[in-house]
């Protein structure tokens, strides 16, 4: 009876119906997103991409330093360019279209990760390993986000999936294609792909003759792969550009992502993996009994919290790409503790891990920073227009801006590039702002008398009151009940003149709009 079961199972989840289920539920965790993440999900996606297509806003200075390829924003730009022309970008298709874009991508590498887990560890594994991605955290918070990081991670799992075992007709191309386009959408991916490659070349290519077929296309493939690459970023950036090694040149020998924050080198093996992990910790140290089974993906998932250790700068995200792999060492982990605790017990394991990583994935995603998305969602429903002067006045790229506003307004806010001149006692002028405001107010009065809306934080208006004498709170939005930097706060404000037409009070409609 039970064996009937699961071949009817496993028959109603057919490659076409699973695909659709995978698709549904990731479209729903578009809506479990409400939140601002890191300044990349906009700044070198969705920001990039509607300057390519309307002509107007701010590049930051990594696409002025070349250092970022132009393929990844450029793919947005082709939907932002679509729906231009159907004249649906003054709606608010404008805002969807890229959480719609990753959370399509994010169900294909899901699809593409049960086939591979499939393959790989057969039927029961790959649907463990699949419910247990489902149910991540950092997979629900982070699949509808503009990250390349997501990219790299699909990437990656499509690399694993076309991993070539075949030795009498072996196809190459499309784990090469696979690789390349992983490491000219952000070159950091060499580090995950390195062994993965090493498996292909040394493992499965197990004679000489696989191994010469497999250089021979990996030459052909990269090099043309490459050099799409560099064609695409000379042309926008009207120069002859490699992207990839520019990225290598500012952030691995000028070191320059330390500017952004540093973490000791034990970071990722004492905070940031076991944060993504987070309930799924139990589990997956019970998956590592069977590291006989596992011993590729454990391997891959070393050798990358060990590379990415020697960089100074790290990130949660980072980590992203070797998700996939943890989630097939949790799954071993539930088959052994149905083994050593019986099937009831493992279930409420389950659930429990679950309803956690649930809870979670809900207050990042719609409390925790939720007010840089409130206040411009506002913004954009005002009577902005192009003689109107934003001035934002809080750490550098808090908020999403003309690729939410979509207004031509003119917008000041503190920047924090790095010291790429190598001048002695650099501040950038977010630094040089927070510790001197009085000194910043008095050499940029007239800047802050020509705003039409000041952006702050609250405690920092408690500071600067004097300051802002002619100004009067609008609109207070709420941030975050906790608090990572000492330059946020709890709610977030939105000050206009005090001869401005809004009302300082909240409305009932304002109210329900933040909520």
């Amino acid at each position: 009876m039970q064996n009937s079961f699961s071949t009817n199972f496993d028959q109603y989840l057919s490659y076409k119906n699973l695909f659709f289920l995978l698709s549904i539920y990731r479209l729903f965790n578009i809506f479990l997103n409400q939140t601002w993440f890191v300044p990349d999900e906009y700044w070198q996606s969705q920001e990039v991409g509607h300057n390519l297509v309307f002509n107007y806003g701010y590049l930051t200075w990594e696409w002025k330093e070349g250092i970022r390829s132009y393929i990844y924003p450029l793919f947005l730009a082709i939907f932002y360019k679509a729906i231009q022309l159907f004249h649906l970008d003054n709606t608010r298709v404008l805002i969807y279209i890229s959480p719609l874009i990753h959370s399509a991508l994010t169900a294909i590498g899901d699809f593409f990760f049960i086939i591979y887990a499939k393959k790989s560890f057969g039927q029961k594994i790959a649907y463990l390993s699949c419910l247990c991605r489902l149910l991540s955290w950092y997979s629900i918070y982070s699949s509808s986000r503009s990250l390349s990081n997501n990219l790299e991670e699909l990437f990656s799992i499509l690399s694993l999936c076309t991993l070539e075992h075949d030795s009498i007709r072996p196809k190459y191309t499309y784990f090469n294609l696979a690789g390349f386009f992983s490491f000219i959408v952000r070159p950091t991916a060499a580090i995950n792909l390195a062994p993965i490659y090493c498996y292909q070349f040394f493992y499965l290519c197990h004679n000489f003759n696989l191994k010469k077929k497999f250089l021979s296309n990996f030459i052909i493939v990269g090099t043309l792969t490459i050099l799409f690459g560099i064609g695409i970023d000379s042309f926008f950036y009207g120069k002859f550009t490699i992207s990839w090694w520019n990225f290598f040149i500012f952030n691995v020998h000028k070191n320059v992502g330390v500017h952004y924050g540093t973490h000791q080198f034990h970071w990722y093996f004492t905070q940031g993996y076991p944060t993504l992990l987070f309930l799924h910790l139990v589990i997956f140290g019970f998956g590592l009994k069977c590291y006989k089974q596992v011993k590729f993906q454990l391997a891959l998932v070393l050798f990358n919290i060990l590379s990415y250790s020697f960089l100074s700068h790290k990130e949660f995200r980072f980590l992203g790409q070797i998700m996939p792999s943890t989630m097939i060492i949790c799954a071993f982990g539930i088959k052994n503790l149905n083994k050593l605790f019986g099937k009831n017990f493992s279930i409420k394991v389950l659930v429990v891990t679950g309803i956690g990583n649930l809870f979670l994935a809900l207050f990042l995603g719609l409390l925790h920073q939720r007010a840089p998305i409130t206040l411009m969602n506002y913004l954009r429903n005002s009577n902005l227009n192009e003689t109107d002067n934003l001035l934002v006045l809080t750490p550098c790229h808090s908020t999403p801006f003309h690729s939410y506003l979509h207004k031509n307004v003119t917008i000041k806010f503190l920047t924090c590039e790095p010291n790429l001149n190598s001048v002695n006692g650099y501040k950038d002028e977010a630094d040089f702002f927070y510790e001197n405001l009085e000194g910043w107010f008095s050499s940029n009065r007239q800047l802050v008398q020509k705003a039409s809306f000041i952006v702050m934080f609250q405690s920092l208006y408690e500071q600067t009151k004097a300051q802002l004498d002619d100004f009067k709170i609008c609109k207070k939005f709420f941030y975050s009940l906790i608090q990572q930097s000492s330059r946020t706060h709890q709610y977030l404000l939105l000050l206009c003149p005090k001869t401005n037409y809004l009302d300082s009070e909240p409305t009932f409609s304002s109210i329900k709009q933040d909520l």
